[in-house]
């Protein structure tokens, strides 16, 4: 893992600037620096390195290629490449290091771009190739790993992430209205978009090539939606030994280490099967780590400790207190570099933190819901597809209920998949944007894939499209990295991902149960209580903490001079707001919150 810069200008670059904005990633590489700028100083590459593999410094990068036509940055880890460099070794390429970046070099100049359907991992990379004067860009087919790029006439500048590019003194970015209000609807800035008009991510999945300072070419190479389909066996048994063989291999990929590794085990049923299947091939305990809340209705550490003892792992639990997350406040919306509104990154930075102390790779069970529907959402989208013309008529009735009610009656007006995503969520509708906003308000408009999945699995699409890599996967990427602890996925695996798409849906939600084929393998290795029982989720009490050590953060950013400093949103609107949350009213806290996050940030961002 790594942090990874570069400039492509028209005119001289800087050799301190870009060693300035390299420094602002070293959370994410604390140890070791590099900057390479070529002989006419139009191109530079930066890098920040967190030593995984091949300790020794002949695997620092910038990399050159043995032939001097590319020089590489890249941020993640390829799994396989010791496969890779097998072939290519028969193929006559000479190693110098053990290192997968190397052979990521390798792979490239033998391949060229062809080489990112080799690759198994998570990365964002930047190739320069000196002969076209070209620059590569690319993430991995999920999104694990961060690319942002800045563009102008004259100027491209990328990173890791958005504090370096702002870093760089050429650079002027132009805050995005748009962008802001869609994150009041989806908690989130969907790519390719960011906080600024002229930043912008690089989608997952995709590459790209920059020839010159203005224009990047960009193409896709994988997509999810192009895995859907039915081929797959339907005797039970068979499915589930080959869900255990694929899970197990991508497990097993994950476990190369040259330092510390443990995984965190929150007691749920995605964490609990990694766990399991990576005790199955360590050969001594694996050290796994959790967070207790003292709010009990939020604290799942109980399962984490029964599970951890039935698997026999080296088990560690800290306590999250609400006073001590009032100190991760603060550094959670600030280090994000865009509003951010999803709440567990709290315990996800304190539970890094303390996982770094003993360990430097940690396992996760990131991606379980999205890949076998475990997600309340898709319950919701299986009913309104059920219920149809008589929800409709149901729900303007239901609207004007208590919450549980009212909140039926929104979704059964659902239309799409993310109109479901934010009323499951609490955010703002569209009929409620179109009051708040003072700008016109379009809302984003989101690619949704013809084929004839059933609803849940729609929205389990739309997820693994969007909410997953725009929010799930930047949460942990940058709770993890800002203490240099390396966060691998391996339900992530695209062959995972590919065959759970894949499965019919009586695999997934059958009867009640939900994430129905995971949890038979789980049975493989934990009691039935312990595999079935409620979803809890990695949240953390936030109504209460806004009612009681969080109700500051209100009264600083909700106020009208500051809400109309800034004129996003109607002050009147948001007053009423805060005054029907202020005088008990349930369901309204991820709204007041959304509005907190996005006015935190323009009082840090917006001049």
């Amino acid at each position: 893992m790594c942090g990874i810069t570069g400039v492509v200008s028209i005119n001289p670059i800087d050799r301190a600037a870009v060693e300035k904005i390299t420094l602002t990633l070293a959370h994410r590489g604390p140890d070791a620096q590099a900057v390479y700028l070529t002989p006419e100083q139009t191109v530079a590459l930066g890098h920040r390195r967190l030593s995984i593999i091949d300790l020794r410094d002949a695997a620092n990068q910038p990399m050159h290629s043995p032939t001097g036509r590319y020089t590489l940055v890249f941020n993640g880890e390829i799994y396989n490449y010791e496969i890779l460099k097998k072939e290519l070794q028969a193929r006559g390429t000479v190693f110098k290091t053990t290192s997968d970046t190397e052979v990521l070099l390798a792979a490239y100049e033998a391949w060229g771009k062809e080489a990112l359907n080799r690759l198994e991992g998570m990365f964002a990379l930047a190739i320069y190739d000196h002969h076209n004067r070209s620059l590569f860009l690319a993430r991995d087919r999920v999104g694990k790993k961060p690319l942002y790029y800045y563009q102008s006439q004259n100027l491209f500048v990328f990173a890791s992430e958005p504090k370096a590019i702002l870093a760089y003194p050429a650079c002027k970015p132009k805050i995005n209205t748009q962008a802001l209000l869609n994150f009041l609807q989806l908690g989130y800035i969907p790519e390719p978009l960011t906080a600024w008009q002229n930043i912008h991510k690089l989608p997952a999945a995709c590459w790209g090539v920059v020839t010159e300072p203005g224009k990047i070419q960009i193409n896709s190479y994988w997509s999810i939606n192009g895995q859907v389909n039915y081929d797959v066996e339907e005797d039970e048994i068979a499915v589930t030994n080959r869900l255990s063989e694929l899970l197990s291999n991508a497990v097993k990929k994950r476990l190369r280490s040259d330092v510390p590794l443990g995984a965190l085990l929150s007691g749920g049923t995605d964490s609990s099967v990694v766990c399991a299947l990576a005790n199955e091939h360590l050969k001594g305990k694996l050290k796994t780590f959790n967070i207790a809340f003292t709010d009990a209705q939020f604290n799942e550490s109980k399962y984490a400790e029964r599970v951890a003892r039935v698997l026999g792992t080296d088990h560690h639990t800290f306590s999250l207190t609400a006073p001590e997350a009032v100190g991760y406040m603060h550094k959670y919306l600030g280090h994000f570099d865009e509003p951010f509104a999803d709440t567990s990154a709290i315990p996800t930075l304190m539970v890094s933190e303390k996982t770094r102390q003993q360990v430097t790779v940690a396992l996760t069970g990131d991606g379980g819901d999205e890949l076998f529907l475990g997600y309340g959402s898709y319950r919701w989208a299986e009913r309104i597809a059920t219920w149809q013309w008589a929800g409709k008529a149901m729900a303007p009735l239901l609207s004007k209920m208590p919450r549980a009610f009212s909140k039926a009656g929104q979704m059964l007006q659902a239309n799409s998949p993310q109109e479901i995503f934010t009323i499951e969520q609490g955010f703002f509708t569209n009929t409620e944007m179109q009051k708040l906003s003072i700008a016109s308000y379009s809302p984003f408009q989101f690619l949704h894939p013809a084929n004839s999945k059933a609803p849940a699995e729609r929205q389990a699409l739309f997820d693994f499209n969007y909410y997953l890599p725009d929010d799930l996967l930047v949460k942990v990427d940058r709770a993890s990295m800002y203490y240099g602890l390396e966060c691998r996925c391996p339900l992530l695996d695209h062959e995972v991902a590919a065959y759970a798409f894949a499965l019919p849906m009586q695999y997934k939600m059958r009867g009640r149960v939900q994430k129905y084929l995971l949890k038979k393998l789980l049975e493989r290795y934990l009691p039935h209580e312990l595999v079935h029982r409620p979803k809890w989720g990695f949240g953390v009490p936030l109504e209460s903490w806004l009612r009681t050590d969080l109700a500051y953060l209100i009264e600083e950013y909700l106020n009208s001079e500051i809400v109309n400093r800034y004129a996003l949103v109607h002050a009147k609107e948001v007053d009423k707001l805060v005054t029907r949350f202020n005088t008990g009213e349930s369901g309204l806290y991820h709204r007041i919150w959304v509005l907190i996050a996005l006015h935190f940030w323009l009082t840090q961002h917006a001049r």
